[in-house]
């Protein structure tokens, strides 16, 4: 099948899904204007609180909406404040400052057909994929909603509208030496987590990650806020710089097993299916061709993080020849060992080799960061809650049924954050009624831990480095290899429940009560080879899944 003709049923696909999509159930079309205001310039890193703002559009436009798009009737038009077009380049058309009832937004507007269909799968991309990230980190533009004008105004199809990132691009922070080298390591470490992140929770590839598409937020006070990878938890502090990402008019991501993203590019390296080294290598790439003096010569040292596999010599070339590179938009990444990298190989590295201040490694003890809502009461009072209703119920039915010890005091930890008053009380009598019980079945379930048989570590490493050493253009001769290494991957899902026990028992301090648990587990053959092998295993599973799409689309013949 034809990247055309899979362009074309990619379009068809993303237009019914956006048909049936809805953030929110109005109550009403008045909103807080001022909560909303708050919340974009104050709790801006909160996932929950930028959902609620997502909802906000969707209570005040529900009744103009149409195939799953913002039907602008002439008293919406109205709320729609004055339009300063931005002096930028965008591939999806044309880029506009404005607000929306006085709440400040970037709005980009398609030139043509070929332009609408690309912005529309942008904002596709945005509300299900990249604006989730947003309860993991705080680095990605958060998008908002798509409008189109009614059919007798022929000026302008449609718009998207976006979170309007105050701050200032990288590439002045860069060219008019804003930054130090420190805060630029800084930056860059933060945005090597959020592409990890976004890697492992939505194959995300960006694309086009330049230094013009990276916003430099600057923050009034010192902002923490913690990524989990692995067995690591790393705590980032960020004093001054939010790096915030954004344009995804090219980027590529999984969607119900489906990868969405470009087709048009193919020639310029960059695939509708992720390239997981792809963002890191361009975005150190233009911010060393962009910078001066002292400045360059230490962004130059990271590039030693690729060594002889580097495919523009970055170290040994002019700068001419660099930014003549920038031409072909970077186009032998694609090819070249340095595609199957991972964001996480280069944090791994950087913590090691550079004087990283602003983030933290340390032994895992959380399950997952979880992000609340800033008000639940006044949220309350716009949105209905059949979230919250639906979260009790669930409560309900673990207080109906058997279950964990660990697990319901986690639960009940969650409830108590997300909004005491919606507290079960029939979860709290169930764990004080039956604690001895609950433990005593936890401690059974995680003997059970023992009988996983762990693969064979020469095998496995030797499938690894069979796998992420072959390029792209080799895909084909990985095919028993990547068979091979599937098998493997089996191990990590038998002992995924087991890291979670132990994540959960350190994060409720529970240690005590498990201690025969935690301390047999981890020092267990089944831990150490995991502990051992899960980085380079992540790594080879992304990268097989990229080498299977990248075959002909006449053999693979699916997106």
């Amino acid at each position: 099948m034809s990247r055309e003709r899979l362009d074309k049923k990619q379009r068809r696909f993303i237009f019914k899904k956006l048909s049936t999509m809805s953030h929110a159930e109005s109550k009403g079309e008045e909103v807080s204007v001022p909560l909303v205001k708050e919340i974009l310039e104050h709790r801006f890193t909160s996932g929950p609180d930028m959902k609620a703002v997502l909802c906000m559009f969707d209570t005040l436009l529900e009744s103009y909406k149409c195939k799953g798009l913002y039907r602008l009737g002439v008293s919406v038009q109205k709320w729609m404040g004055n339009m300063d077009k931005v002096n930028v380049k965008s591939s999806q058309g044309l880029v506009y400052f404005s607000d929306i009832k006085g709440i400040q937004i970037v709005i980009k507007i398609p030139k043509n057909e070929r332009q609408y269909s690309d912005l529309i799968r942008e904002y596709f991309i945005g509300v299900t994929a990249v604006n989730n990230l947003r309860y993991k980190v705080p680095n990605f533009m958060y998008t908002m909603g798509a409008f189109i004008y009614p059919p007798e105004d022929n000026s302008c199809p449609a718009f998207v509208a976006c979170e309007k990132i105050p701050g200032i691009t990288l590439e002045k922070a860069i060219r008019d030496a804003k930054i130090t080298f420190e805060e630029f390591l800084n930056i860059y470490i933060q945005i090597l987590l959020a592409l990890e992140v976004a890697q492992r929770s939505c194959s995300f590839c960006h694309y086009d990650l330049h230094i013009n598409n990276v916003i430099l937020r600057t923050l009034d006070k010192p902002y923490c806020y913690t990524v989990v990878l692995n067995d690591q938890r790393y705590d980032v502090t960020v004093k001054k710089y939010l790096p915030v990402i954004i344009d995804f008019g090219i980027t590529s991501v999984k969607y119900d097993d489906r990868t969405i993203g470009s087709y048009q590019y193919h020639s310029y390296g960059m695939e509708h299916y992720p390239i997981q080294g792809a963002d890191m290598y361009k975005l150190l790439f233009y911010s060393y061709i962009y910078a001066s003096g002292n400045m360059q010569r230490q962004i130059g040292n990271l590039f030693l993080f690729y060594g002889q596999y580097d495919p523009y010599k970055v170290l040994v070339s002019s700068n001419e020849d660099l930014k003549s590179y920038t031409k072909e938009y970077l186009k032998k990444i694609a090819i070249s060992h340095v595609a199957s990298y991972t964001p996480f190989d280069f944090v791994t590295w950087l913590l090691r080799e550079q004087p990283v201040t602003s983030v933290q490694p340390r032994e895992r003890n959380i399950y997952t960061p979880i992000s609340y809502e800033s008000s639940a009461e006044i949220y309350a009072s716009i949105f209905q809650e059949n979230g919250r209703l639906e979260a009790l119920r669930v409560a309900e039915n673990c207080a109906d049924t058997p279950n964990s010890y660990i697990m319901l005091k986690y639960l009940k930890r969650i409830l108590e954050k997300y909004s005491s008053k919606h507290m079960s009380q029939k979860l709290q009598e169930k764990i004080r009624k039956n604690k001895v019980q609950l433990i005593q079945t936890d401690k059974t379930i995680l003997k059970m831990y023992n009988t996983i048989t762990c693969p064979n570590e020469f095998q496995v490493r030797d499938c690894v480095n069979q796998i992420v050493s072959t390029t792209i253009p080799q895909a084909e001769n990985a095919g028993e290899a990547i068979e091979r290494f599937t098998n493997t991957l089996e191990f990590v899902s038998q002992i995924s429940p087991y890291l979670q026990y132990l994540y959960t028992i350190r994060e409720m301090k529970l240690e005590k009560i498990y201690s025969q648990f935690v301390d047999e587990f981890t020092t267990s053959r089944q831990y150490n080879m995991y502990t051992q092998l899960i980085s380079s295993m992540e790594r080879a599973r992304r990268w097989s899944s990229t080498l299977i799409k990248s075959l002909p689309l006449k053999r693979n013949g699916n997106i």
